[in-house]
């Protein structure tokens, strides 16, 4: 293990301020808790490895040590999604694409005014977001051919699109926020603990004291803290409130981006730079709907054509020669969260509404229909037992079943707000409680239509603002 403090016994800690995860949210809170001159701990469930290691790792090493339950754990409904979840120290920035995006005006607006939430406008937001553009640094990649790809399509069909800002610096190297933060902190201060899981967390009259926990050595770890900031992002957080009893509201609201994709494949090598994130997106559709290329390797590919393996591994061979498209809607459907007898982890039910069903047969439909603008041969929907596609023809979801979803966006299962549905007031805290506050992507309204790590971030830094208000006040 690779941390500054390693448990090899049962113990007892006390700080001032406890983090619970160490993603986007969990550490841009420890920043500032730590800034402010505060004594702070911070537990992460899985590993801590730094980014500039793990991006050595041959990818089954990498996907088994940064993402949870080896990259997929999936939800139950009449429609299920795949969803993948990061579980190192740097959460899912460390397996995420770094995209950098706001989100827009109008979904912002429609956040205030559905959630009731206080001091939150456009421009207030966008000093946040500003300072965590600085602090990430993200830049436009160098030329990919999946990026010409999808601008190509855009460019024939007439579509809108747009070059992305992502967290890597010009020699393709990510600049996560584990990368940028973790040193810097433990110098000031910050105590790290890293494969230590939360269990459950104790609490009287609105006041939290103290958080139960096991070590991966199953050692038992009891932390005592004046104030407790949930990080462990948007399953875990409400899952660790209903392990401990606390229910209102909690887990009710959770969403995801559902996403799907399809596998091209075009008559020339695209496949230099194999691993770098296609730097360009269709923004056509967007809100509802946004297309883009995924990180490409050989075994992202081997992962998709298993899918319907004896149809479509022949394709595997021709590696070089393909590529593989998403598109992501912005749902209406919610997913909740349940704590059931006798299981360690969460259960998680979606149901997508009609609405939902609509938008993902147009997506696919335009994802189609741009690959093959660009000059893709031949293509393979995700959807299990198709045939494929040698030219366009309008894409008919006949079995939603049989749709292979998948996301990496997930928030919105404690969401902000002054109204009854919201269990976290305007400004991040947990309401009944005098000393909890939740940092991560849990307190998104609802599903933002874009990449949501700067949204996180920039939430986070202004709660953080108003924590830090009211303790000097």
């Amino acid at each position: 293990m690779n941390s500054q403090y390693q448990i090899t016994h049962e113990v007892f800690l006390n700080c001032a301020c406890l983090v619970i995860g160490s993603g986007p949210g969990g550490l841009t809170t420890a920043k500032k808790l730590v800034e402010a001159g505060k004594d702070v701990i911070l537990i992460e469930e899985g590993d801590f490895i730094k980014t500039q290691d793990s991006q050595k790792f041959k990818n089954y090493k990498k996907i088994n040590s940064l993402w949870r339950n080896g990259g997929i754990t999936t939800s139950f409904g009449k429609t299920s999604i795949l969803y993948a979840e990061g579980s190192s120290v740097g959460g899912g920035a460390e397996i995420n694409s770094g995209i950098m995006q706001k989100v827009s005006s109008q979904i912002l607006e429609n956040w205030v005014q559905n959630n009731d939430i206080k001091q939150l406008t456009k421009e207030e937001l966008d000093v946040y977001y500003d300072k965590i553009l600085n602090l990430i640094n993200p830049t436009e990649p160098k030329s990919h051919a999946s990026s010409e790809i999808l601008l190509n399509a855009a460019k024939k069909l007439g579509w809108k699109s747009e070059a992305l800002k992502i967290a890597y610096d010009q020699n393709g190297n990510k600049n996560s926020v584990s990368k940028i933060m973790v040193d810097d902190l433990l110098q000031k201060g910050l105590r790290l603990f890293s494969n230590i899981k939360a269990q459950k967390i104790k609490y009287e009259n609105g006041q939290a004291s103290e958080v139960e926990c096991l070590s991966l050595e199953k050692h038992r770890v009891t932390i005592k803290f004046e104030n407790l900031f949930l990080a462990a992002g948007a399953i875990y957080s409400p899952f660790l409130l209903l392990k401990s009893g606390i229910k209102k509201s909690v887990g009710k609201t959770l969403q995801f981006h559902p996403t799907l994709k399809v596998g091209a494949l075009f008559d020339h090598k695209i496949n230099d730079n194999p691993a770098t994130v296609p730097g360009a997106a269709i923004t056509e559709f967007m809100p509802d709907i946004r297309i883009g290329g995924s990180v490409f390797t050989k075994g992202f590919l081997g992962m998709f054509l298993s899918e319907d393996w004896k149809k479509r591994s022949w394709m595997f061979s021709l590696s070089d020669y393909c590529g593989i498209y998403y598109a992501m809607i912005k749902p209406e459907g919610k997913a909740r969260i349940f704590k059931l007898p006798f299981l360690p982890d969460p259960v998680v039910f979606v149901s997508l509404e009609k609405k939902d069903k609509e938008l993902l047969q147009k997506a696919l439909d335009e994802l189609t229909k741009a690959v093959f603008a660009a000059g893709a041969k031949f293509v393979y929907p995700s959807i299990f037992g198709h045939e494929g596609f040698a030219k366009y023809e309008n894409v008919s979801i006949s079995n939603f079943k049989n749709l292979n979803l998948m996301t990496i966006h997930a928030f919105s299962s404690l969401p902000m707000g002054e109204n009854d549905f919201c269990p976290v007031d305007s400004f991040g805290k947990l309401k009944g409680f005098k000393n909890v506050m939740v940092c991560d992507a849990s307190i998104i309204p609802s599903a933002p239509g874009t990449n949501p790590q700067a949204t996180i971030m920039a939430l986070v830094e202004r709660n953080m603002d108003f924590f830090l208000q009211r303790q000097t006040s």
